[in-house]
């Protein structure tokens, strides 16, 4: 056959592809489906950039497509190291609550999973919540020291019934089990982890993995390759898979936010690949990603935790737990998503 006759026949089998449906290029029923290619998009706001590896661990920037509203947050670090807030039992001690006094002129916005160190013992913010300027809450909290109950002295010799950030959060097993699960599976959650890094601590306490020196020089390795990855102005949050699995998301309503937090929860995250060797899977693509952000979005939202400025609402698929911390407008202030 010549060249031209060629050529007709194969604009014909195109025109015959067409009226079928099937546009020329794109995959037909039983060819393989090509990966979906950086960036991608996640919904109508935010898009997810290319990953950053190393090791086991894939990191990918959430950027927002639209302006984001700025905000005057201080995070608890920022307002612990600046004396802006008091955080103390709440009267002679109870478990499952701490209080928390603003004294500055910034809003204070706090993570679930943040750990507050001292008191009669160490505990986990279970929900996220946003103090304003004055404000004194009672605030949701669980016991990540399961062996001790006692206060330490005070300079005044009496007892010593504050906290201070720990500045560190917990992993996403033991961010799940404060969130959505009890007391019990809490303490479980971080035995094993003290487990899984080789930690010890006479009291049960989740601090001895976090202040754990090789953790710590695992982060710093790691934060130096996957870091760089969630800078810019337009970075609002990140996607972490491990051995090719998506096992979490933070969304931010702000970049200013997740920018002062996002060393925070990358250490929580390097926390959680201690031991892991992996399978060599390849990290996931976009289509993968929003499929896990899909997941929970489909089932009915519930009221789990309500505080004057913001509250926290539950969505739950089979596979995936889902926080939403809003304010008093329904605006999103911080989106986590989190694997079972």
């Amino acid at each position: 056959m010549n060249t031209r006759k060629l050529a007709v026949h194969r604009l014909a089998a195109a025109a015959g592809l067409m009226v079928l449906g099937v546009v020329p290029g794109i995959l037909c029923a039983g060819e393989p489906e090509k990966k979906a290619e950086f960036p991608y998009d996640l919904d109508q706001k935010h898009r997810i950039g290319k990953p950053a590896v190393d090791g086991v661990i894939a990191v990918y920037p959430i950027e927002r497509n639209v302006p984001a509203g700025a905000d005057a947050y201080l995070t608890l670090d920022e307002a612990t190291d600046a004396k802006t807030i008091v955080i103390s039992e709440k009267g002679s001690g109870t478990v499952p609550e701490v209080t928390i006094i603003n004294k500055g002129t910034a809003p204070i916005y706090i993570c679930a999973g943040e750990v507050i160190l001292g008191g009669k013992q160490d505990r986990m913010i279970s929900h996220d919540v946003l103090v304003k300027p004055g404000a004194e809450l009672s605030v949701s909290v669980r016991c990540v020291e399961q062996g001790r109950w006692r206060a330490g002295r005070g300079a005044a010799g009496g007892e010593a019934m504050t906290f201070s950030s720990g500045k560190a959060m917990g992993g996403r097993k033991a961010k799940a089990a404060v969130q959505f699960k009890g007391q019990s599976d809490v303490w479980s959650e971080v035995a094993q982890q003290n487990e899984q890094v080789g930690a010890q601590s006479r009291t049960g306490s989740y601090r001895a993995a976090l202040t754990d020196e090789e953790v710590a020089a695992a982060y710093r390795k790691t934060a130096n390759t996957l870091l760089p990855a969630l800078e810019g102005r337009h970075v609002v949050g990140m996607v972490v898979a491990v051995d090719g699995e998506v096992h979490a998301m933070e969304l931010f309503g702000s970049p200013g936010l997740f920018g002062k937090v996002k060393d925070k929860l990358l250490k929580a995250c390097v926390l959680d690949i201690q031991g892991v060797t992996g399978s060599g899977a390849a990290p996931p693509d976009g289509k993968q990603i929003r499929a896990f952000y899909e997941a929970a979005a489909q089932a009915a939202k519930q009221p789990l935790k309500a505080y004057e400025q913001n509250g926290n609402y539950m969505r739950e698929s089979s596979d995936v737990y889902q926080n939403d911390s809003e304010d008093g407008k329904g605006a999103i202030l911080h989106r986590s998503l989190l694997k079972k």
